[in-house]
Order: C-alpha cells, then sequence, then structure tokens
C-alpha cells in the first residue's frame, strides 16, 4: 500500500544528546517497517542536522526522494529542557519544516491508499498551502488519518477544523480531546461535565459522539488513554476498546505515532477494528520500552535468542524425546510431496548462522513475504530451512517452531495470549494432537514464557494475530 505523509522532521536537543523525531517522521518510520510504501513530504535545512536527518532517515528505510533541502532555513529543531523536573518544550524558530514545497510529481503520481498529516507543520503558511494541495487528492485515497498532535500554542480554531472536514479518521489522546471540549478552542460544543474529560470516559464518549454528528466526513474518532488504552467510536456509535497496555515505560515519546501507524497500516489491509488495537497497542508498548521512538525490532539480538534456546533446552513435551512417538515423523515426513522444512523468526537466523559454523546441517533458502502469505511488516527476507540429515540434528540449535511444537500461540479477543494444539493441516500424524497427550507443566510454562517476550516483537504479534 502507498501512504502519503505529510509534516516536519526535527531533533529534539537535549543538554548532552539529540534524538531525531516529529510525529510524521516516526509514523512513516514504523509505517515502513510495515511494509507500507511510504512518501514522506517534508524539508530540511541544507546542514549538518539536515545531513544527520537524512542518514536517520536511510538507517530506518524511510525515502527521501520526497523530503526538500532548504538553502535558506534551518533544519527544524526542538530545545527540550527541565523545569521542577518536567520536560519543556522550545519549537520556536523558523525552520525548514514551515516551507515543505510540494514535490514536482505529488500531483501526477498514482493515488496513495491514506494521507496523513497532524498540525504543527501547518503553523508555516507555505507548509499549509502545500497541504492543501495535497489534500485536493483526498477524494481519490481510501482515508485521511489526521492525527492531531497538538504542540503549545501552534494551532487556532480555523486550523482544527479544516483539518478534521478534511479526514476520514481523527486520533487524538486523551488530553487533546479535552482541547476540543474547551469552549475557547473547540471543534465541538462543551458541557460542564466536559471540564473532568481526562477523568471521565464517559465524557469521551460524549464528545466523540458530537464530533461525529458534526462532521459527517468522520467514519471514527480514535481516542488513546495512556496506560488505559485506547477505543474506537465508529460512525453509527459502535465503541471497540482495547486492553490495558502492559510494558515498563522507560519514554512515551514516539510512542503515539507508533500506535497510528499500526492501526492505520492494519485497518488499511482489512483488519477489524479490534485487531487494529491490538496490533497498535503492542506496538505502542514495545515503543514505551526504549528511550528511542523509533527502536531496533526486540528479536534482532543474537543475545535474546540465546536466552530463549537455553530455556527450551531444559524442557520437553514428554519425559521422553517425542520423536520416538511417531518415528521422527515431523522430521522426516517420508509421505510428504514438498520440502519439509521450517521458518525462522526474525533474528532467529543470527544465532542458527553461528551453528553452521560449527555443523553443517542446514539448507537455506531467503522467501519473500507476500509469496508465502506472511504479515506485510516482514519485509526483511524470511529464511526457509531444512535439515540434510534428517532425523538426525544437533537438538540444542533445533528452531524455536521445532522445540515449541504442538503448542500454537494466538490471541483471544481481549488481546490474552493461549496456547493450543497445532490446528494446521499437517502432512503427518502427531500422536500427541491425534491422542490429546498430556504435557508436563514445565514444558508449557517455558513456552508460554518465550511467546510473551517474542510478542514484544511487533513483527512476530503480527504473525500470531493472523493465525488468531
Amino acid at each position: 500500500m502507498k501512504l502519503t505523509v505529510f509534516g516536519e522532521i526535527l531533533w529534539d536537543i537535549f543538554d548532552q544528546e539529540k534524538k531525531i523525531g516529529g510525529a510524521p517522521f516516526n509514523f512513516a518510520a514504523h509505517a515502513v517497517r510495515q511494509g507500507a510504501d511510504v512518501h514522506l513530504i517534508s524539508a530540511v535545512g541544507k546542514d549538518e542536522l539536515g545531513d544527520e536527518a537524512l542518514l536517520a532517515c536511510k538507517k530506518l528505510n524511510v525515502p527521501t526522494d520526497a523530503i526538500a533541502r532548504l538553502a535558506n532555513y534551518p533544519t527544524g529543531k526542538c530545545q527540550v529542557t527541565l523545569k521542577d523536573g518536567m520536560p519543556v518544550y522550545d519549537l520556536s524558530g523558523d525552520y525548514a519544516y514551515d516551507h515543505i514545497p510540494l514535490p514536482a510529481d505529488m500531483l501526477t503520481d498514482d493515488s496513495p491508499s491514506a494521507i496523513y498529516f497532524g498540525t504543527l507543520a501547518q503553523r508555516g503558511r507555505e507548509s499549509r498551502a502545500t497541504l492543501q494541495r495535497i489534500l485536493t487528492k483526498k477524494d481519490l485515497v481510501d482515508e485521511v488519518f489526521f492525527d492531531i498532535n497538538i504542540r503549545q500554542h501552534y494551532y487556532d480554531d480555523a486550523l482544527i477544523d479544516e483539518s478534521i472536514r478534511a479526514a476520514t479518521i481523527l486520533k487524538v489522546s486523551r488530553e487533546e480531546i479535552g482541547v476540543l471540549a474547551d469552549a475557547k478552542k473547540s471543534a465541538v460544543n462543551s458541557t460542564a461535565e466536559d471540564k473532568n474529560v481526562t477523568r471521565r470516559p464517559s465524557n469521551l464518549n460524549s464528545i466523540c459522539k458530537r464530533l461525529l454528528e458534526k462532521y459527517d466526513n468522520l467514519k471514527m474518532v480514535l481516542v488513546t488513554m495512556d496506560s488505559d488504552g485506547a477505543f474506537v467510536y465508529e460512525r453509527g456509535g459502535k465503541i471497540t476498546k482495547s486492553k490495558r497496555p502492559s510494558c515498563e515505560v522507560v519514554s512515551t515519546v514516539g510512542a503515539g505515532d507508533a500506535f497510528s501507524a499500526a492501526f492505520l497500516v492494519s485497518y488499511l489491509n482489512g483488519k477489524k477494528i479490534s485487531d487494529c488495537l491490538r496490533r497498535a497497542i503492542a506496538l505502542a508498548s514495545q515503543v514505551c520500552e526504549h528511550v528511542e521512538a523509533v527502536p531496533l525490532f526486540p528479536m534482532d539480538d543474537i543475545r535474546k535468542w540465546k536466552a530463549i534456546y537455553r530455556l527450551l533446552n531444559h524442557v520437553e513435551t514428554e519425559v521422553f524425546d517425542c520423536g520416538t512417538l511417531c518415528d521422527s515423523a515431523c522430521c522426516v515426513c517420508k509421505d510428504a510431496t514438498n520440502d519439509v522444512g521450517i521458518y525462522l523468526f526474525p533474528g532467529e537466523h543470527l544465532l542458527l548462522r553461528e551453528s553452521e559454523k560449527e555443523q553443517d546441517w542446514l539448507t537455506w533458502e531467503e522467501q519473500d513475504q507476500k509469496d508465502i502469505g506472511f504479515p506485510e511488516s516482514w519485509t526483511a527476507p524470511v529464511y526457509f530451512v531444512n535439515c540434510k540429515t534428517p532425523p538426525v540434528c544437533p537438538r540444542n540449535w533445533r528452531p524455536l517452531q521445532c522445540r515449541t511444537f504442538p503448542l500454537k500461540p494466538v490471541i483471544d479477543e481481549n488481546g490474552v495470549l493461549e496456547l493450543i494444539w497445532e490446528d494446521e493441516k499437517l502432512p503427518y500424524t502427531c500422536p500427541i494432537i491425534e491422542q490429546n497427550m498430556p504435557i508436563h507443566d514445565d514444558f508449557y510454562k517455558a513456552t508460554y514464557t518465550v511467546w510473551m517476550h517474542l510478542l514484544r516483537d511487533p513483527r512476530i504479534m503480527d504473525l500470531v494475530l493472523s493465525w488468531s
């Protein structure tokens, strides 16, 4: 799918360091990771920070062809200082993102699946005019996603009203929807009870209802509520709530942008609203556990895979090698018409490549996720491996799917992990499944623990959700 993303790229400047950011940049980076074809329309200066910004885009695979280099304006900055222990942000200045030009090919290219934009970049007259020209294509796209992202005083009633009128999906935080309910800066009429909007979810619902009544272009309002999760209020009054996120919060910077990207990409892929919310909460939770707004994927770390293998080395499904039950049918599959092997999970190949240095026991094949029906977020090659001499293998190096079979992870409607018997049609018969044989508690507990760790990786979460 194609996504047009419009808005700022900026650097958060701290006392001793700086970090790349800007809601549209963060959104674009997360959308790329989920397989979207992103067209990020922005601008940076012809300065050192601009050079570094483009390098950051390259590292995160965010295309730079629609990012202008402007000689007359510096790359965006946000000075971050602490006041009484709380961060204070200074966005004052005239930056490149206030002067984003329209790319020459913007209005001639094929229409994207969706357009994403926020508020901050619209403070500049030139950037706002560019966005208006981009939105002339809104009738040709599936969705227009307005992530309001209010920053300091850089908005007014007219800007918010005009932006909402262009959107099909409005995403707003619990704090920001309080701004919409403010009589002085409001897109809807407020009532006395709205003063407690941040504490009373029922009031959030009433504001969403009035927003949808006023703006007939909106299909839904998406409200994030920090540790309370999120909900979607659809036209017609249907409300879908997420579960509360479970994570150790290190920083919330970029979590809302990750949430928006995960929700929109999932929605455009035809997922149910409940699944979109689960995916969005999972990715936002993962971001909250890191300092970076766009952290590395959790499982692209050989040390984590070594820990998982060590944990599973100490447990078996039964008191004996389960292969003795079926004469190693799952390894040999003599009656199978196709080669039977194992798909590796993201990052698992890093560990198994190590085993190849010691033992030549696998054949490797790189496959494209599109050809095998894996989620679009699996943008890197998917590795498929076979044992060269089945059923003989170094047991301490068996891939994850060998180790956790026949248990299969699924996510229920409440977002809770469950382990069930493998329910796919297999080219062999597994006595454990067929006879519903009891499994050791230690094996079940270890497998559950492993999957709870693996699901922190949004790509693996995507796959499990596709199984659920």
